[in-house]
């Protein structure tokens, strides 16, 4: 199941096609850095929908999925396809030892699309999600976030840079490694 090629049903074809580097003469319109380098999100309006016949709905269980470069076990979600809507609800896995839930709809009003996502993780092991020094996690521990995030656009580039939400984390049993305490002594 490709979610990309679906939300590509609401935003109209080659909506999502893959962003592009940049480079610092380019204008800073639908520019993000991401891993570090620079891209250029597309900057195109959507497209007309394209209509299905009849609104779908489908419960999908499976023992990996893939997200990205990330991949939950155990996952589960139900997938809402309607005239200039997508929607995943239900969404539950497992992903760094944690309990992984969510949920995201793309909708269409004319030619303006909006995103709602909510996204968490409960009891996921931290040393799975941090980067690493010398082949060892920067930390352990146990962490529970949460994220939510909405945005609205008319472009790929405006949904990206008028993303807004807010998010909490929580560490349990932490350690951080490499931290040097000596400027403690002088607080």
């Amino acid at each position: 199941l490709d979610l990309g090629a679906l939300a590509g049903l609401v935003l109209g074809a080659n909506a999502l096609s893959p962003p592009t580097e940049s480079t610092e003469a380019d204008s800073a319109d639908g520019d993000s850095d991401v891993a570090g380098a620079r891209v250029r999100w597309p900057n195109s309006v959507f497209g007309d929908p394209i209509a299905l016949p009849v609104p779908t709905t489908v419960g999908i269980t499976t023992s990996r999925l893939r997200v990205g470069d990330r991949t939950l076990r155990n996952a589960a979600f139900d997938v809402d396809l309607g005239p200039e809507r997508l929607e995943v609800s239900n969404l539950r896995g497992v992903y760094a030892d944690g309990d992984g839930t969510g949920d995201f709809t793309l909708t269409r009003a004319g030619p303006r699309a909006s995103l709602q996502a909510n996204v968490s993780l409960a009891g996921a092991a931290l040393g799975e999600l941090i980067w690493q020094r010398a082949g060892r996690p920067v930390a352990t521990g146990t962490v529970d976030l949460g994220v939510s995030l909405s945005s609205a656009s008319f472009t790929l580039a405006g949904l990206v840079s008028s993303l807004t939400g807010d998010g909490s984390f929580s560490v349990r049993d932490g350690e951080i490694r490499g931290l040097n305490p000596a400027p403690f002594d002088l607080v």
